[in-house]
């Protein structure tokens, strides 16, 4: 073992101590992970009051006769299933489950990932995705080690959990966290939270029956042809759904998504309470939501490309909006600037549609010859978006009435529960 590794072992040995000396104890059962979580515990003294014991059914045949039916092994439900089976009913007992896709002996690349699912005996219970960098097996292996036993060892120190205090090894990326005993309302909070705390760089969400629901992007989106609209949606009105449906109507192929980005070239980050209001409004409409940390165009089409594992990338927007891609000042910070921005944007055939009156069009100098220069990937559609978002806030909070008819029912019934914009 390197000397790298036995150094990170040593750093785990003071948790490893506090968890031991706990009055917590569990069953693990880990699958394509190297069972280092096992292997990790038993490195410090004590183990043997932790671990009630440790399973890593490899076989699908052993699987399905320890725990029934399933449909593949490194699947949400499935870890979910493992953990919830081997729970004893005990106080202080924990059941961590994990399976994933690491990298062979031949190759370090594709798509590496683990989900992991912790259940307790008083009913509280989370489950994670994490996102594996293409580096070696062995690094991986231990890295998802060192993240289970920084799980348990949480437990262990504060009687509950929280991603945010994870330290992940280099590279890995956590884009799905939830407690399956908190709230709606919790839980996207949470999501925000792990954006903003570097863990992820795209959280996905689809709205099922008025809720959001977290799920993992490359499996969400892989292969689609995304029509993305960046917004704030603060709050959700009738013109935003309206412009992806414009766009729907010349191209229905296209699979639309709502895009919030955390950071605004012109704004600042946002709240994550704020944020989490705003994806509760999210979930009464029909497609998916992504939460990222892009606030440039071109930076979010690279994101869904790679990240997403989108076959094509389009935009819809309004007039501001288009106005401002042409803007040099917001390429500053590229050596290329705009010709580079637009040049990384406009790859693999993006198309970019803008709805509005295009007579109101008006650019800079610099912008109107970019402008003129992508036009071939622009598309224009007559649309008159007259109330914005800023609008109804104002009106709310002014006591005005009329403004929920600019909204859906849903979201205007949401606003008047939760007293926003007052």
């Amino acid at each position: 073992m390197s000397d790298s590794l036995e150094n990170r072992i040593l750093a785990l040995q003071a948790g490893l101590k506090c968890l031991h000396d706990s009055p917590w104890q569990g069953v693990i059962e880990e699958v394509g992970t190297g069972s280092w979580v096992q292997t990790l515990l038993q490195s410090a003294p004590g183990a043997s009051s932790t671990l009630w014991a440790g399973y890593s059914s490899y076989a699908q045949a052993a699987q399905l006769l320890r725990y029934g039916e399933q449909a593949r092994s490194v699947a949400c439900e499935t870890v979910e299933n493992w953990a919830r089976h081997n729970l004893h009913s005990q106080n202080h007992f924990f059941s961590l489950a994990l399976s994933g896709v690491v990298a062979s002996d031949s190759e370090n690349w594709g798509d590496h990932h683990v989900w992991v699912a912790l259940a307790l005996s008083d009913g509280r219970g989370w489950r994670f995705h994490l996102r594996l960098p293409a580096v070696s097996r062995l690094e991986q292996q231990f890295g998802l080690g060192e993240v289970g036993v920084q799980l348990l060892c949480q437990l262990a120190e504060n009687n509950d959990l929280s991603a945010l205090n994870l330290v992940l090894p280099a590279g890995f990326q956590m884009d799905l966290w939830q407690g399956w005993h908190l709230s709606l309302f919790e839980n996207n909070l949470k999501a925000c939270e792990l954006l903003q705390a570097g863990h992820a760089e795209l959280v996905l969400f689809w709205p099922q029956a008025g809720f959001l629901q977290a799920v993992r992007p490359l499996e969400a989106l892989r292969g689609k042809n995304l029509l993305l609209h960046k917004g704030a949606f603060n709050p959700l009105t009738q013109a935003h759904l309206a412009l992806p449906q414009a766009v729907l109507t010349q191209t229905p192929e296209l699979l639309p998504v709502l895009e919030i980005s955390l950071s605004n070239a012109d704004k600042g980050q946002a709240a994550s309470t704020d944020l989490a209001h705003r994806l509760a409004m999210l979930a009464f409409q029909p497609w998916p939501v992504a939460l990222t940390r892009t606030p440039a165009l071109y930076q979010t089409a690279e994101l869904f490309r790679r990240a997403g594992g989108a076959a094509r990338v389009d935009f819809v927007c309004g007039e501001d909006l288009y106005r401002r891609v042409f803007e040099p000042r917001y390429y500053t910070m590229l050596s290329g600037g705009l010709q580079e921005g637009l040049e990384r944007l406009f790859a693999q055939n993006t198309r970019l549609w803008v709805c509005g009156r295009e007579s109101e069009l008006v650019f800079s100098e610099a912008g109107q010859a970019a402008a003129e220069r992508w036009s071939d990937r622009c598309r224009y559609l007559a649309l008159h978006l007259p109330v914005a978002s800023t609008q109804i806030r104002q009106a709310v909070a002014a006591g005005q009435t009329g403004w929920e008819e600019m909204l859906l029912p849903e979201v205007a019934q949401y606003i008047r529960i939760q007293r926003l914009y007052h």
